[in-house]
């Protein structure tokens, strides 16, 4: 269809973790962020990635994104792939057990000293 293809590109030189990243590419695969920033973390979008120092790696994600087709099967294929990489990663239940951890560790080394 002519439905409108929304383009988010995140162009940061300096960046922490994006949750509006995590949040638009699991709405729309056609995200594109700096892979130079804390986001490098995100492997499982590796394609989405490009090096906001080099000119002509922003303009190839702007060329991806303007050539998008949100109804098309590799859009659907590729938000299916994003969602599912992200919930395994990316969870409140995983956030706490980790912060928990650290919690513990921390704990363990001052009943030590």
């Amino acid at each position: 269809g002519s439905e409108m293809c929304i383009r988010d590109r995140y162009p940061s030189f300096c960046e922490g973790f994006g949750i509006p990243i995590i949040e638009s590419l699991m709405l729309n695969p056609n995200t594109y962020f700096s892979g130079t920033t804390a986001m490098a973390e995100f492997d499982f979008a590796h394609q989405n990635m490009f090096d906001p120092y080099d000119d002509s790696s922003v303009i190839n994600a702007i060329q991806k994104g303007l050539s998008c087709d949100p109804g098309g099967i590799v859009a659907h294929d590729m938000r299916n792939k994003f969602v599912t990489a992200i919930s395994k990663r990316f969870t409140w239940r995983l956030a706490a057990d980790k912060l928990a951890l650290v919690y513990r560790e921390a704990v363990e080394q001052d009943n030590q000293k």
